[in-house]
């Protein structure tokens, strides 16, 4: 296993410590197909899809989605576990959705779907 450590500097950090502005601040970072959601205090992408395929049972959903931003996946189709196989229930083949994923266990997961209109 490697473990790699980044080190952050800004060069407007005084002997204090303290930081300069982010030289993100400002910058608009929004792509097509990601919507952004507020939940809990903080901000989540949601990113739009279309169901092709479904397993219920298995908890599995097959997408054909957008740039998923947060986890540096391109557009394109693939199969995703969901983090409970309950929220497939209301969800058939050919609905546009809007999700969230996340890494977990080095897989790729659904943690939330809703069917869009």
């Amino acid at each position: 296993m490697i473990t790699v450590f980044v080190l952050l500097v800004s060069s407007g950090a005084g002997a204090q410590g303290t930081a300069g502005p982010s030289p993100m601040e400002g910058m608009d970072m929004s792509m097509p197909g990601a919507l952004k959601m507020e939940q809990e205090g903080t901000t989540v992408e949601m990113t739009e899809g279309e169901v092709r395929k479904l397993d219920k049972e298995q908890g599995l959903v097959t997408l054909r989605h957008g740039d998923i931003r947060i986890l540096g996946l391109p557009g394109m189709t693939m199969v995703f576990h969901t983090t409970d196989k309950a929220m497939l229930d209301p969800v058939k083949q050919g609905d546009k959705v809007r999700f969230t994923a996340d890494m977990m266990n080095n897989e790729v997961m659904v943690t939330r779907i809703e069917v869009t209109q």
